[in-house]
């Protein structure tokens, strides 16, 4: 609270819903020339460029999956042997989620190898004979 007494003493009062941010991202910093008067959304805007508010991966209250299971998902599933469908059942989230996972377009951040190609038939053994895709998959241990 001492940034807004410090605001208003220099610009005057403040109502409620106005915000005071710190432009240089440092909360303990409250120099008249630091503080800048905004609204709520603004102020959340300005968190995220600063990085005063990160809730990527694990770090966001709703995740379901750890940043370690990210990176174990990207690799069994780069390794081949695995089905996204296996991977689901064994970390219990829908097949989407791992599709999304594995092609980088959830949770780029995190660590594992992405696909840059179609991995569909990493998990199926190619018969030499006939060159179709045998339905034999290894499921993943529990």
């Amino acid at each position: 609270m001492a940034h807004r007494v410090v605001y208003a003493h220099f610009n005057g009062s403040l109502s409620a819903s106005i915000d005071i941010n710190h432009d240089n991202g440092l909360k303990d910093d409250n120099r008249p020339s630091n503080l800048l008067k905004s609204d709520p959304t603004d102020n959340l805007k300005h968190a995220h460029r600063y990085g005063l508010k990160d809730q990527y991966g694990q770090k966001n209250p709703a995740h379901k999956l750890t940043d370690n299971e990210v990176a174990q998902i990207r690799l069994a599933y780069q390794r081949g042997g695995y089905t996204m469908a296996a991977l689901a059942r064994r970390f219990s989230v829908a097949f989407q989620t791992i599709s999304e996972i594995v092609r980088g377009f959830s949770r780029p951040k995190q660590g594992g190898p992405i696909a840059s190609h179609d991995l569909r038939h990493n998990a199926c053994e190619k018969d030499p004979a006939t060159g179709r895709f045998l339905k034999r998959v290894r499921e993943f241990p529990r």
